[in-house]
């Protein structure tokens, strides 16, 4: 599994089972991996929205010339 997620594919996560110091392993490597990927989302919306702020402004210093 870590090996597909060093690969870019974040929608994988590890199985839980059991009851011992390698579910707990697993919950919280499962967990990293959400945050990891709402961090990556939320970078991405801000480069979208940073983008579409300057395209913007380009345009408006475009027609003023």
């Amino acid at each position: 599994k870590m090996s597909v997620i060093q690969q870019g594919n974040l929608d994988e996560r590890v199985a839980v089972t059991g009851n011992n110091e390698v579910t707990v392993l697993s919950e919280q490597f499962n967990s990293m991996i959400d945050q990891l990927q709402e961090s990556y989302a939320t970078l991405e919306q801000k480069v979208e929205d940073r983008t579409r702020e300057l395209r913007e402004q380009k345009d408006i210093v475009e027609e003023a010339h």
